[in-house]
């Protein structure tokens, strides 16, 4: 038997059937118990450059369905890849499927090397994300339930992972030049076991556990960039990453701190000059409690505002502040004078001259 799979990119989802007039269908198609679908990808995120679209489902999705909250091996299909076939407009499998007797569940994997951790727990799977951003993917995984003899089943995908975007800006009149080799996250989760809710409406439809495998997630510019005072760059996109509570760097009296720094923090590879010159890692505090799955974070780092809360250059993760061994060595240390003027001291003594 074989299945077909019907793209529709849609900005808006709607639920509910058609008929076969509403298609243009190979005339094979107009059997109306073959099996088709169309399918969407939720818009949580901005400035994508490589997040994924229904365009991008077309290469190919791997599809699993079962006979309706009867989740036992093997499903009635199993790992079956759909994609869209030469100078179609329908997704295609080999071999084809038809509606069975009884309504069934549909759950879609991107990238299609993603498994259910279990085939009778089709909404739950495991994923590890490359500390290299240049090898990350957007993950996105979609469901359709009860669905019996539909014209389209509406098979919605969500993305699973966080995404993490930078703007770099160099305030205006502080004659500091900067360059970026590199941006990341340090000391986080690489991988996670996710459990979608297939009947949540709320975000964030995902439920993130066993983050291990504390590790760095760095981005790196073959061309490194160079930012002038006044200067900002466009946001820059973007890593993805597990979803987790964020264990930051914490510092103060009764703190335990050692160096290189252990707690998640922004971690910036380059130099400035101009006000000062520094050359190394800069590390830069996160005020996020937590990343949510399909959820896109754009962290605006501005150099050389000496009034922000990093003292405009951020710190230096490596090595510990010399006054304080519980903090950071701060970076472009603002020189406050403050003018004190002794008062005159009299002196019982007369002068003749």
């Amino acid at each position: 038997m074989k299945f077909k799979l019907w793209i529709f990119v849609m900005s808006i989802f709607v639920m509910g059937g058609c008929t076969t007039d509403e298609l243009t269908t190979p005339s094979e198609m107009l059997d109306n118990n073959a099996i088709t679908m169309n399918a969407t990808v939720n818009d949580l995120m901005r400035n994508s450059g490589m997040d994924v679209t229904a365009k991008t489902l077309e290469s190919g999705v791997s599809v699993y369905a079962y006979k309706t909250e009867t989740y036992t091996s093997p499903p009635f299909i199993n790992n079956v890849i759909f994609k869209t076939e030469p100078n179609t407009n329908y997704w295609s499998s080999s071999p084809v499927y038809y509606w069975p007797s009884y309504p069934l569940d549909f759950f879609g994997f991107y990238p299609i090397t993603i498994a259910p951790t279990d085939l009778s727990e089709p909404s739950k799977f495991s994923y590890t994300t490359n500390s290299n951003a240049s090898k990350q993917v957007d993950v996105v995984f979609g469901c359709a339930i009860n669905q019996y003899k539909e014209m389209s089943v509406p098979l919605r995908f969500r993305h699973a992972l966080s995404k993490i975007s930078f703007v770099f800006k160099s305030k205006a009149n502080s004659d500091l030049h900067l360059t970026v080799n590199s941006v990341g996250i340090n000391h986080i989760p690489l991988n996670g076991t996710f459990a979608y809710d297939k009947n949540a409406i709320a975000i964030p439809y995902f439920e993130v556990t066993n983050q291990t495998d504390i590790n760095n997630a760095t981005m790196a510019f073959s061309d490194a960039l160079q930012i002038a005072p006044g200067a900002s760059t466009d946001t820059i996109s973007g890593l993805y990453l597990i979803p987790h509570h964020l264990d930051n760097w914490a510092y103060g009296a009764s703190s335990v701190v050692s160096y290189p720094m252990k707690g998640s923090y922004i971690n910036i590879n380059g130099k400035y000059t101009g006000l000062t010159s520094y050359t190394g890692n800069i590390a830069i505090p996160l005020t996020t409690k937590k990343w949510l799955p399909g959820m896109h974070y754009i962290y605006n780092i501005t150099f050389g505002d000496l009034s922000g809360s990093t003292g405009g250059g951020g710190y230096n993760p490596d090595v510990a502040d010399p006054k304080n061994p519980n903090k950071p060595e701060q970076l472009i240390i603002r020189i406050i004078i403050k003018a004190v003027v002794e008062p005159w001291q009299k002196v019982d003594e007369t002068v003749d001259i």
